[in-house]
């Protein structure tokens, strides 16, 4: 499972640089059919980024697939983009 949220996360990481921005976050997003604003996107990146560098690392990203915050909006944008995938939130975690 740890593989398969690494490969998720560099879906996200378009640049290769280890970490997530708004815009590529943005893009993925977009590529699903989901077009969030702007201010969305700066919700999820504040939501997610524990370390306040701005953008969101894989062990950012790790801790909140396995504890979602449920309601949240990095939450609600997720399960969005995850519906068609063979993911599935439960309460307490996410799992594939």
């Amino acid at each position: 499972q740890f593989n398969h949220f690494r490969d998720t996360f560099n879906l996200f990481d378009r640049d290769g640089g280890g970490s997530v921005d708004a815009e590529e976050l943005e893009d993925v997003f977009r590529s699903m059919g989901i077009k969030p604003t702007q201010q969305q996107m700066a919700d999820f990146v504040k939501e997610l980024d524990q370390d306040a560098s701005g953008t969101v690392e894989f062990s950012e990203f790790l801790r909140f697939v396995v504890a979602p915050r449920r309601g949240s909006a990095a939450h609600r944008l997720i399960s969005r983009a995850l519906g068609s995938t063979r993911m599935v939130w439960s309460n307490n975690h996410c799992a594939v």
